[in-house]
């Protein structure tokens, strides 16, 4: 038996340094982010409906889905200029112009179209880094035929959007920047966090309006709703309805509430407002 001493290895038992293991484990979760990533992109690229998509030659990026039985639309738009639209088209079309095209993803679930952008942690069109979604330029066209058939859910990040059309529930929620809806819906739901939003819609029999900062600009043309919830943390509300008589309920615990609508307590058309700050203007229809 050999009882001398064995050498040591001092590479073996020296100990890492933290700063190369602290390297090592960094660029482990760099390189697997990058994995999820690209196995998130795929992913999303084989789920849904996207039935077709097409780069012209300018450059922009346009995706076409089958309309045939959808009676929803999900609008999820982080940043960028965001236009909804009716023509006189056969398919659905998400025409996207800007260095993140490849970012949006328009496809369907059941009798949903579902339209959404990248930019949100492991979420559609997951982005990484240099994700500047404000410069993008999206156009959704749907067919004439859809018109006044659709709920529809328009969700803003920041950016802009517009909305023309006819539609049946119509519900805005904007954290920031600006949004603006023209046409017809039977309900419309509108929240805001900051930023500005406008209306003119026609036909809406129930409203409601939730405001956290900024600025609301609406006018409900033809009937008068039949009911109105408002409720204003701060910012303000301009609301402009038919002129008749509205019950009208008020809980007004700091800043304004300028009611110039006719009252009569017990009538049909009722609007209830709570506002905890900032200001909120009633205003009737002028006749011509």
């Amino acid at each position: 038996m050999n009882d001398s001493p064995r050498p040591t290895d001092e590479h073996a038992q020296r100990p890492r340094s933290t700063g190369a293991s602290a390297v090592a484990i960094g660029t482990a979760i760099v390189g697997g982010l990058a994995l999820i990533s690209v196995g998130a992109t795929a992913a999303i690229g084989t789920t849904g409906s996207i039935l077709h998509q097409v780069g012209s030659p300018s450059g922009d990026s346009v995706q076409t889905v089958d309309p045939a039985g959808i009676t929803e639309l999900s609008v999820d738009a982080n940043a960028g200029q965001f236009q909804l639209r009716f023509a006189d088209v056969r398919e659905a079309e998400l025409e996207i112009t800007g260095n993140n095209r490849q970012d949006w993803r328009m496809q369907r679930s059941g009798d949903e179209l579902v339209v959404r952008s990248g930019g949100s942690w492991f979420g559609d069109g997951f982005c990484l880094f240099g994700c500047n979604f404000g410069d993008d330029q999206v156009v959704l066209t749907l067919p004439n035929s859809l018109a006044g058939k659709l709920d529809a859910d328009l969700t803003l990040g920041a950016g802009s959007l517009t909305a023309a059309g006819e539609f049946r529930d119509l519900d805005v929620d904007v954290s920031a920047g600006k949004a603006v809806a023209t046409g017809s819906a039977r309900s419309l739901s509108v929240g805001l966090g900051a930023g500005r939003a406008d209306f003119r819609l026609d036909g809406v029999q129930e409203a409601s309006f939730d405001v956290s900062a900024g600025k609301i600009v609406a006018e409900l043309t033809g009937a008068a709703p039949r009911e109105v919830d408002l409720d204003v943390s701060a910012g303000s509300l301009e609301l402009t309805v038919a002129d008749v008589a509205y019950a009208v309920e008020s809980q007004v615990s700091a800043g304004q509430l300028d009611n110039r609508l006719q009252t009569r307590p017990g009538s049909a058309n009722v609007i209830e407002a709570q506002v905890s700050a900032g200001s909120v203007t009633l205003l009737p229809a002028r006749t011509r």
